[in-house]
């Protein structure tokens, strides 16, 4: 772009430490970053998300080793939080979909890390980490039908470049053949033009040829529970669709009882 002019460049840096860099350093009364002992609202995926992408903006665009040090370490600071209020079982309380956005956007910050470090960095003994991964396919019942609860929609097809992330770093052929599965079920030739963005793009682009060569498989396990999110599925025939299934929600996500409640008063006062 400097090509065409000099300053887009520059004003491009400019503006990514004006509205993305300083903000965040400058800042930790957000919510999202969970620094603010005061507010009482629960992370979710808005802290993965928007620290992935800060992360990524360093990593990339900011040349000053001091301030992009500083950047690092208040995303891992801030992505601490998020991963410690996950429960032990790894269950995403706002549904699989979500998963996508929360889960599988915590593999790509992690693998940020690592690349960033020559790979010095290693979470394959990590194992709240992994059970996060593996929780979608806990949900999968078959094709593109997931247990849903919470806001979740029972149709999707998770991106097979996350679950295969969590595939290589915990080096799980399960996930490995989950995810060549997903591949397999996006239509592999539609896959590259599903992405949502350049990052999506550049990450189907990567893991393209490995999804291809890796034998299609889901896991369908005969059970799954996960004590902490309260879900249990169960099915007749393990590895298949045949017979009957079962999934089962205990309790809420934290959201719509409130609502409920609040709807519950409004019908009694009229």
């Amino acid at each position: 772009m400097s090509k065409i002019h000099q300053m887009i460049p520059k004003r491009i840096d400019y503006e990514l430490n004006r509205r993305v860099i300083r903000p965040f350093l400058d800042n930790s009364h957000m919510w999202w970053m969970g620094f603010d002992t005061n507010n009482s609202k629960k992370l979710n995926n808005w802290n993965i998300f928007i620290n992935t992408n800060i992360l990524s903006t360093a990593l990339l665009a900011v040349d000053n080793s001091t301030v992009r040090n500083q950047v690092i370490t208040k995303s891992i600071q801030s992505a601490d939080k998020f991963l410690n209020s996950y429960p032990n079982d790894g269950g995403c309380d706002e549904g699989p979909r979500y998963w996508e956005m929360a889960g599988g956007v915590l593999i790509e910050f992690l693998q940020l890390l690592t690349a960033s470090t020559d790979n010095h960095l290693n979470w394959s003994s990590n194992e709240l980490i992994h059970n996060i991964g593996s929780y979608i396919y806990k949900m999968h019942i078959d094709h593109n039908r997931f247990v849903n609860f919470a806001d979740a929609s029972p149709f999707l097809t998770p991106d097979p470049t996350k679950v295969l992330k969590y595939g290589t770093v915990f080096n799980d052929n399960v996930m490995k053949e989950f995810a060549s599965y997903l591949y397999h079920l996006s239509k592999k030739d539609k896959f590259l033009l599903s992405s949502r963005d350049l990052h999506s793009f550049v990450n189907k682009l990567l893991s393209h040829e490995i999804l291809n060569t890796i034998t299609p498989k889901a896991p369908q396990m005969a059970e799954s529970w996960l004590p902490d999110l309260q879900v249990i599925t169960l099915r007749s025939h393990e590895g298949s669709a045949k017979g009957l299934f079962l999934g089962a929600k205990a309790g809420t996500n934290g959201i719509y009882i409130k609502l409920n409640l609040i709807h519950y008063e409004k019908k009694l006062l009229t």
